[in-house]
Protein backbone atom coordinates (compact mmCIF):
# COMPACT_ATOMS: atom_id res chain seq x y z
CA UNK A 1 0.00 0.00 0.00
CA UNK A 2 1.42 3.38 -1.02
CA UNK A 3 2.03 6.01 1.62
CA UNK A 4 -0.37 8.93 1.85
CA UNK A 5 0.92 11.84 -0.21
CA UNK A 6 0.73 14.58 2.41
CA UNK A 7 1.76 17.28 -0.02
CA UNK A 8 -1.38 16.56 -2.08
CA UNK A 9 -3.52 16.45 1.09
CA UNK A 10 -2.33 19.88 2.21
CA UNK A 11 -2.86 21.26 -1.28
CA UNK A 12 -6.41 19.88 -1.05
CA UNK A 13 -6.91 21.68 2.29
CA UNK A 14 -5.75 24.95 0.78
CA UNK A 15 -8.08 24.49 -2.20
CA UNK A 16 -11.06 23.70 0.06
CA UNK A 17 -10.18 26.70 2.20
CA UNK A 18 -10.15 28.96 -0.85
CA UNK A 19 -13.60 27.67 -1.84
CA UNK A 20 -14.93 28.20 1.70
CA UNK A 21 -13.63 31.78 1.63
CA UNK A 22 -15.08 32.56 -1.79
CA UNK A 23 -18.48 30.87 -1.31
CA UNK A 24 -19.84 33.20 1.42
CA UNK A 25 -18.69 36.27 -0.48
CA UNK A 26 -20.49 35.11 -3.61
CA UNK A 27 -23.57 34.09 -1.58
CA UNK A 28 -23.84 37.42 0.19
CA UNK A 29 -23.35 39.23 -3.11
CA UNK A 30 -26.18 37.26 -4.70
CA UNK A 31 -28.43 37.81 -1.68
CA UNK A 32 -28.07 41.58 -1.51
CA UNK A 33 -28.17 42.22 -5.25
CA UNK A 34 -31.74 40.94 -5.27
CA UNK A 35 -31.09 38.08 -7.66
CA UNK A 36 -33.87 36.04 -6.13
CA UNK A 37 -36.41 38.86 -5.57
CA UNK A 38 -39.80 38.66 -7.29
CA UNK A 39 -41.03 42.05 -8.50
CA UNK A 40 -44.75 42.44 -9.34
CA UNK A 41 -47.08 45.42 -9.45
CA UNK A 42 -49.85 46.15 -6.93
CA UNK A 43 -52.46 45.25 -9.54
CA UNK A 44 -50.78 41.90 -10.26
CA UNK A 45 -50.53 41.20 -6.56
CA UNK A 46 -54.25 41.81 -5.98
CA UNK A 47 -55.08 39.52 -8.87
CA UNK A 48 -53.17 36.57 -7.36
CA UNK A 49 -55.14 33.60 -6.13
CA UNK A 50 -55.32 32.72 -2.46
CA UNK A 51 -52.96 29.79 -3.00
CA UNK A 52 -50.38 32.03 -4.73
CA UNK A 53 -50.61 34.58 -1.96
CA UNK A 54 -50.02 31.85 0.61
CA UNK A 55 -47.01 30.63 -1.38
CA UNK A 56 -45.57 34.15 -1.47
CA UNK A 57 -46.04 34.56 2.26
CA UNK A 58 -44.29 31.25 2.93
CA UNK A 59 -41.47 32.25 0.65
CA UNK A 60 -41.14 35.62 2.38
CA UNK A 61 -41.10 33.90 5.79
CA UNK A 62 -38.35 31.48 4.64
CA UNK A 63 -36.30 34.33 3.19
CA UNK A 64 -36.60 36.18 6.48
CA UNK A 65 -35.24 33.15 8.35
CA UNK A 66 -32.47 32.72 5.78
CA UNK A 67 -31.56 36.40 6.01
CA UNK A 68 -31.15 36.13 9.77
CA UNK A 69 -29.15 32.87 9.71
CA UNK A 70 -27.24 33.22 6.46
CA UNK A 71 -24.70 35.86 7.61
CA UNK A 72 -23.71 33.71 10.58
CA UNK A 73 -23.44 30.64 8.36
CA UNK A 74 -21.28 32.61 5.94
CA UNK A 75 -19.07 33.81 8.78
CA UNK A 76 -18.52 30.24 10.04
CA UNK A 77 -17.72 28.97 6.54
CA UNK A 78 -15.42 31.94 5.95
CA UNK A 79 -13.51 31.33 9.21
CA UNK A 80 -13.30 27.62 8.42
CA UNK A 81 -11.86 28.53 5.03
CA UNK A 82 -9.28 30.82 6.61
CA UNK A 83 -8.31 28.01 9.01
CA UNK A 84 -7.92 25.48 6.20
CA UNK A 85 -5.80 27.88 4.15
CA UNK A 86 -3.53 28.82 7.06
CA UNK A 87 -3.12 25.27 8.40
CA UNK A 88 -2.80 23.61 5.01
CA UNK A 89 -0.53 26.34 3.69
CA UNK A 90 1.79 26.13 6.69
CA UNK A 91 2.00 22.33 6.56
CA UNK A 92 2.48 22.45 2.80
CA UNK A 93 5.27 25.00 3.20
CA UNK A 94 7.06 22.95 5.89
CA UNK A 95 6.72 19.76 3.86
CA UNK A 96 7.92 21.46 0.71
CA UNK A 97 10.85 22.90 2.67
CA UNK A 98 11.78 19.38 3.77
CA UNK A 99 11.45 18.05 0.22
CA UNK A 100 13.66 20.89 -1.04
CA UNK A 101 16.20 20.08 1.69
CA UNK A 102 16.23 16.41 0.68
CA UNK A 103 16.73 17.41 -2.94
CA UNK A 104 19.66 19.65 -1.97
CA UNK A 105 21.20 16.84 0.07
CA UNK A 106 20.82 14.38 -2.78
CA UNK A 107 22.50 16.91 -5.06
CA UNK A 108 25.34 17.31 -2.53
CA UNK A 109 25.74 13.53 -2.33
CA UNK A 110 25.96 13.27 -6.10
CA UNK A 111 28.43 16.15 -6.34
CA UNK A 112 30.53 14.54 -3.62
CA UNK A 113 30.68 11.38 -5.77
CA UNK A 114 29.92 9.08 -2.84
CA UNK A 115 29.89 5.39 -3.69
CA UNK A 116 28.93 2.77 -1.12
CA UNK A 117 31.46 0.00 -0.58
CA UNK A 118 30.26 -3.53 -1.11
CA UNK A 119 30.17 -5.96 1.83
CA UNK A 120 33.23 -7.89 0.60
CA UNK A 121 35.15 -4.61 0.27
CA UNK A 122 34.22 -3.59 3.82
CA UNK A 123 35.25 -6.97 5.20
CA UNK A 124 38.54 -6.82 3.28
CA UNK A 125 39.36 -3.38 4.74
CA UNK A 126 38.69 -4.57 8.27
CA UNK A 127 40.77 -7.71 7.77
CA UNK A 128 43.70 -5.61 6.53
CA UNK A 129 43.45 -3.34 9.57
CA UNK A 130 43.27 -6.28 11.98
CA UNK A 131 46.34 -7.89 10.40
CA UNK A 132 48.14 -4.55 10.60
CA UNK A 133 47.32 -4.29 14.31
CA UNK A 134 48.25 -7.95 14.86
CA UNK A 135 51.69 -7.47 13.33
CA UNK A 136 52.36 -4.50 15.61
CA UNK A 137 51.23 -6.51 18.63
CA UNK A 138 53.08 -9.71 17.80
CA UNK A 139 51.90 -13.03 16.36
CA UNK A 140 48.40 -14.23 17.32
CA UNK A 141 46.43 -17.37 16.56
CA UNK A 142 43.96 -17.73 13.71
CA UNK A 143 41.07 -17.91 16.17
CA UNK A 144 42.23 -14.68 17.81
CA UNK A 145 42.37 -12.98 14.43
CA UNK A 146 38.83 -14.11 13.63
CA UNK A 147 37.59 -12.74 16.94
CA UNK A 148 39.47 -9.50 16.33
CA UNK A 149 37.84 -9.13 12.90
CA UNK A 150 34.37 -9.66 14.35
CA UNK A 151 35.13 -7.25 17.19
CA UNK A 152 36.34 -4.59 14.74
CA UNK A 153 33.25 -4.96 12.55
CA UNK A 154 30.99 -4.73 15.59
CA UNK A 155 32.90 -1.72 16.92
CA UNK A 156 32.65 0.21 13.66
CA UNK A 157 28.93 -0.46 13.43
CA UNK A 158 28.37 0.64 17.03
CA UNK A 159 30.38 3.82 16.55
CA UNK A 160 28.54 4.61 13.31
CA UNK A 161 25.19 4.42 15.15
CA UNK A 162 26.66 6.57 17.93
CA UNK A 163 27.80 9.26 15.46
CA UNK A 164 24.54 9.14 13.52
CA UNK A 165 22.50 9.69 16.68
CA UNK A 166 24.70 12.66 17.57
CA UNK A 167 24.85 14.36 14.17
CA UNK A 168 21.82 13.35 12.10
CA UNK A 169 19.98 16.63 12.83
CA UNK A 170 22.76 18.64 11.13
CA UNK A 171 24.48 16.10 8.87
CA UNK A 172 23.68 13.28 6.50
CA UNK A 173 25.79 10.44 7.88
CA UNK A 174 26.93 7.53 5.71
CA UNK A 175 29.23 4.60 6.42
CA UNK A 176 31.85 2.71 4.41
CA UNK A 177 32.05 4.81 1.25
CA UNK A 178 34.44 5.49 -1.58
CA UNK A 179 34.99 9.04 -2.80
CA UNK A 180 37.38 9.42 -5.67
CA UNK A 181 40.40 7.24 -4.96
CA UNK A 182 39.94 7.01 -1.18
CA UNK A 183 37.76 4.99 1.16
CA UNK A 184 36.22 6.43 4.34
CA UNK A 185 34.76 4.77 7.41
CA UNK A 186 32.19 7.52 8.02
CA UNK A 187 31.31 10.68 6.09
CA UNK A 188 28.94 13.28 7.56
CA UNK A 189 27.81 15.80 4.93
CA UNK A 190 26.60 19.09 6.36
CA UNK A 191 22.96 19.85 5.58
CA UNK A 192 23.45 23.62 5.63
CA UNK A 193 27.15 24.47 5.69
CA UNK A 194 30.08 23.67 3.44
CA UNK A 195 32.23 21.84 6.01
CA UNK A 196 31.80 18.08 6.26
CA UNK A 197 33.10 15.62 8.85
CA UNK A 198 35.25 12.62 7.99
CA UNK A 199 35.99 9.77 10.40
CA UNK A 200 38.74 7.17 10.45
CA UNK A 201 38.01 4.47 13.03
CA UNK A 202 40.82 2.32 14.44
CA UNK A 203 40.22 -0.52 16.85
CA UNK A 204 43.74 -1.01 18.19
CA UNK A 205 44.82 -3.53 20.77
CA UNK A 206 48.53 -3.01 20.22
CA UNK A 207 50.30 -1.46 23.23
CA UNK A 208 52.87 0.14 20.91
CA UNK A 209 50.90 1.58 17.98
CA UNK A 210 53.56 4.08 16.86
CA UNK A 211 53.94 2.59 13.39
CA UNK A 212 50.18 2.29 13.07
CA UNK A 213 49.73 5.95 13.97
CA UNK A 214 52.42 7.09 11.55
CA UNK A 215 50.86 5.21 8.62
CA UNK A 216 47.36 6.31 9.57
CA UNK A 217 48.24 10.01 9.73
CA UNK A 218 49.89 9.85 6.31
CA UNK A 219 46.83 8.15 4.87
CA UNK A 220 44.47 10.68 6.50
CA UNK A 221 46.37 13.58 4.92
CA UNK A 222 46.10 11.97 1.49
CA UNK A 223 42.43 11.13 2.01
CA UNK A 224 41.73 14.71 3.08
CA UNK A 225 43.34 16.12 -0.05
CA UNK A 226 41.41 13.62 -2.14
CA UNK A 227 38.14 14.76 -0.53
CA UNK A 228 38.78 18.41 -1.36
CA UNK A 229 39.77 17.60 -4.95
CA UNK A 230 36.80 15.31 -5.52
CA UNK A 231 33.96 17.10 -3.71
CA UNK A 232 35.23 20.70 -3.72
CA UNK A 233 34.01 21.02 -0.10
CA UNK A 234 35.72 21.80 3.20
CA UNK A 235 36.14 19.12 5.87
CA UNK A 236 37.39 18.17 9.31
CA UNK A 237 38.94 14.76 9.90
CA UNK A 238 38.56 12.83 13.16
CA UNK A 239 40.80 9.89 13.94
CA UNK A 240 38.93 7.74 16.46
CA UNK A 241 41.18 5.28 18.27
CA UNK A 242 39.17 2.67 20.15
CA UNK A 243 40.78 0.19 22.53
CA UNK A 244 39.70 -2.10 25.30
CA UNK A 245 39.40 -0.31 28.61
CA UNK A 246 42.37 -2.07 30.20
CA UNK A 247 44.79 -1.05 27.43
CA UNK A 248 43.32 2.33 26.41
CA UNK A 249 45.63 4.35 28.68
CA UNK A 250 48.72 2.55 27.36
CA UNK A 251 47.63 3.06 23.73
CA UNK A 252 46.96 6.74 24.33
CA UNK A 253 50.30 7.30 26.08
CA UNK A 254 52.15 5.50 23.31
CA UNK A 255 50.53 7.66 20.62
CA UNK A 256 51.17 10.90 22.49
CA UNK A 257 54.82 9.97 23.14
CA UNK A 258 55.29 9.22 19.46
CA UNK A 259 53.81 12.62 18.51
CA UNK A 260 56.02 14.45 21.02
CA UNK A 261 59.19 12.48 20.26
CA UNK A 262 58.98 12.96 16.51
CA UNK A 263 57.56 16.48 16.79
CA UNK A 264 54.58 15.48 14.68
CA UNK A 265 52.46 18.47 13.72
CA UNK A 266 48.92 17.42 13.10
CA UNK A 267 47.21 19.26 10.24
CA UNK A 268 44.63 21.81 11.35
CA UNK A 269 41.85 19.64 9.96
CA UNK A 270 42.78 16.56 12.05
CA UNK A 271 41.91 15.75 15.64
CA UNK A 272 42.48 12.51 17.56
CA UNK A 273 40.05 11.02 20.08
CA UNK A 274 40.63 8.01 22.33
CA UNK A 275 37.67 5.91 23.39
CA UNK A 276 37.23 2.65 25.24
CA UNK A 277 34.97 0.09 23.63
CA UNK A 278 32.77 0.24 26.74
CA UNK A 279 32.07 3.96 26.21
CA UNK A 280 30.31 3.41 22.90
CA UNK A 281 26.59 2.73 23.12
Amino acid sequence: MEKLQYDSFYKFLVSIGAIFIAAPIIGIHQLFTGSYDILISQVEYLQLSELSLLSLENRARMLSIVNSVFPWFCLIIFLLGITCVLYGGRKWYLLQKEIDEQTRLETKMKRTNIEKLTTPEVVERIIDEVYEDSEANGPITVDSQKRAILDAMNMEERYFKFVKNQLSHKYTVTQNVRIGKSEYDIVAISKKGNTDLLFEIKHWKSLNPSALLQNTLKRIELDGQNYVNTSNRNFKFSLIIISDKEVLSAVKNSCQKYIEKHNVRLPDFVDISYLSSEDIG
